[in-house]
């Protein structure tokens, strides 16, 4: 007997310990779902205020609010006023019964009928008391028996196998999801390192190809300061020619009056010896001697300006023309004073003597249109000189402006050239930087990821092989498979009387 009792007792023990034990379970079971759902909505709820949309649906709300808030004082309103009317119609009502009992006797109703409805009552009343009766019964006789209580276990232990299995694969395609997105951002993270590469390449591109562009610039301004340099030295040239050009002319002139004022004191000393022949033959060389010089001075003239002329041929037209007139004009007068000579070798004293009166009208008048040409010649080629001189000079001056100007833009030039090279310079450096700090924060980021899927691999993989081996303990313990199996609902069950 006391072994019986005491078999019993264990088995009693046994099965306070198995139901201990489940007790436990369900409330680790429900500790974890509860503390899985309080995240979820803690973390819906982080998420939601921290939306873009949640200001946007806090704002419609607050409206709805409003607006609800003005509909139910309105329908308070509303039914203060109904309940107004209700109570005055309710009063006329009361008001009117009473009159009506007052005129006739007050309803009554019959004992008998009192007593069954007394009797219908109780009735119910007591087939719902041995209903619940008969349920509480029945739900007793069933946790007494222990067959079914097993079956329940089992079912129990079943569900919570396949809600394991369910929790797992969950975990695992959460798991899954979170590297897929870790992946995609990873990917949009090259892709907008991959852009602000590019970003960072073409604007190194712009600035070499304003570095090229200011370089160009600072080219064809050295070019032109040369061009007028150049031009600044040929027009100093050009003047000194004219310079020179013009003294050539001024001492043409100088020996041209000297020639004459010499030639006047022949004539005097010819005139005082009275030999009219030897006078005339004379006064002819001379006067050939004349034409011959001024013919060479214009010749001179004419060659040096053919030569200007092949660059500026309209502004010398006029004196060139004038020049090949007075040419012309001299060699005609040349041929004509040779034929003279000639003439006067045969000439008698009376006959020279005439000839001599009327050749020296003719050569004065000659000579006084010589003198007039040979004037307006010189004077347009000294007023051509002048032109050219002012011209020149005006000329070198804008040439010097042009040159200041240039310097002034070629070191606005400089100085932009110097800017972009210093910030090519220090865009370059920050983009080495930038790389540098890239390359670095992405190993550290990989090593701390690596270390973290490590870690976290290991105990996954710990829990996993922990999970299997229980599973397969429960598993080889049960053997059980109910598809249809729902845990065991223990909330209070309402009273019906």
């Amino acid at each position: 007997m006391n072994s019986g009792r005491r078999t019993a007792r264990q088995e009693e023990e046994i099965h306070v310990q198995r139901r201990n034990a489940e007790l436990r379970k369900q409330e680790h079971w429900n500790n974890v779902a509860k503390y899985f759902k309080t995240w979820d909505v803690t973390t819906s709820k982080y998420e939601s205020w921290t939306s873009p949309r949640y200001f946007q649906q806090s704002e419609e709300a607050r409206v709805e609010a409003e607006k609800r808030e003005k509909k139910k004082q309105t329908l308070t309103e509303r039914r203060e006023k109904l309940r107004t009317v209700l109570d005055n119609e309710q009063k006329s009502y009361e008001d009117e019964i009473k009159k009506l009992n007052r005129s006739g006797r007050s309803g009554w109703m019959p004992l008998e009928e009192l007593k069954s409805v007394n009797l219908e009552l109780k009735r119910r009343s007591e087939e719902s008391r041995k209903r619940e009766a008969e349920l509480l019964l029945y739900h007793r006789w069933k946790q007494e028996q222990p067959s079914l209580r097993d079956l329940e276990r089992r079912q129990h232990l079943e569900f919570m196998k396949k809600s394991w299995i369910d929790q797992v694969r969950e975990k695992e395609s959460i798991k899954e999801k979170q590297r897929e997105d870790e992946a995609l951002q990873a990917k949009q993270e090259e892709l907008k390192r991959k852009e602000e590469e590019q970003y960072e390449k073409l604007c190194k591109e712009r600035k070499l190809e304003e570095v090229k562009r200011l370089k160009r610039q600072m080219k064809q301004q050295m070019e032109a300061i040369e061009e007028s340099v150049k031009k600044y030295k040929e027009l100093e040239k050009q003047e000194v020619e004219e310079r020179k050009f013009q003294s050539e002319i001024e001492e043409m002139i100088t020996q041209r009056k000297l020639a004459e004022q010499k030639q006047a004191n022949k004539q005097l000393t010819a005139y005082w010896t009275r030999q009219y022949q030897l006078k005339l033959q004379k006064k002819a060389k001379e006067m050939e001697e004349e034409i011959a010089q001024d013919q060479k001075m214009l010749e001179k003239l004419e060659k040096e300006f053919n030569e200007e002329a092949r660059a500026k041929a309209k502004a010398r037209e006029i004196a060139k023309k004038e020049m090949e007139v007075a040419l012309k004009e001299l060699q005609t007068q040349r041929q004509r004073e040779l034929l003279r000579q000639k003439e006067y070798e045969y000439m008698f004293f009376e006959e020279a003597k005439r000839t001599w009166e009327i050749q020296e009208r003719k050569w004065a008048q000659e000579r006084q249109a010589r003198d007039r040409l040979m004037s307006e010649v010189l004077d347009i080629i000294k007023q051509q000189i002048e032109d050219k001189l002012k011209r020149n000079s005006n000329a070198r001056d804008e040439a010097l402006e042009d040159r200041e100007r240039l310097l002034k833009e070629m070191n606005l030039l400089y100085e932009q050239f110097n800017e972009q090279e210093q910030e090519v310079k220090q865009s370059q450096k920050q983009y080495r930087s930038q790389l540098d700090n890239q390359v670095a924060e992405n190993n550290c980021e990989k090593v701390r990821k690596a270390q973290e899927e490590a870690e976290e691999d290991r105990k996954w993989s710990q829990a996993e092989s922990e999970a299997e081996q229980k599973l397969a303990a429960e598993m080889e313990r049960l053997q059980l498979n109910y598809n249809e199996y729902r845990p065991k609902d223990f909330r209070r069950r309402r009273m019906i009387f």
